[in-house]
């Protein structure tokens, strides 16, 4: 497992005991926008507190365990893709990891469309250049 991890996350994570995981883990710093992409993209699991790399682990079918207590995007948590983690549990983390659960991508809704906007709007561009 790699975590790209902020320096000073990393002292917290040192600080309040999850020392013991370290073991488990493969502390990197912080990635770069395409190596980021890359590593969403290859996930079996995505843990974050990052509302965007929420929405990224949707776009790229990883379900996300989100180290908060509340989220700006609630319906990721509704359709099932997304949990919350209480992060004031250092048991509840734990267990968070060493359960998985599985979804049928096929049954997940297309929560932000289609995937063909740049489509679109390039056709109504060329519609209104065109009249």
């Amino acid at each position: 497992m790699i975590v790209p991890l902020h320096p000073r996350t990393k002292h917290l994570i040192e600080r309040y005991g999850f020392g013991e995981i370290n073991s488990k883990i493969d502390f990197v710093e912080p990635l770069g926008y395409f190596d980021m992409v890359k590593a969403l993209k290859n996930a079996r699991i995505v843990l974050t507190d990052s509302g965007g790399v929420q929405k990224e682990a949707y776009f790229y079918q990883v379900p996300c365990l989100t180290l908060r207590n509340e989220t700006e995007w609630t319906e990721l948590v509704d359709v099932g893709i997304n949990r919350l983690v209480d992060v004031s549990s250092k048991g509840a983390i734990l267990q968070s990891l060493e359960e998985t659960f599985e979804i049928d991508w096929t049954k997940v809704p297309a929560l932000y469309g289609q995937g063909d906007t740049a489509l679109n709007i390039a056709r109504h561009l060329l519609t209104f250049l065109n009249e």
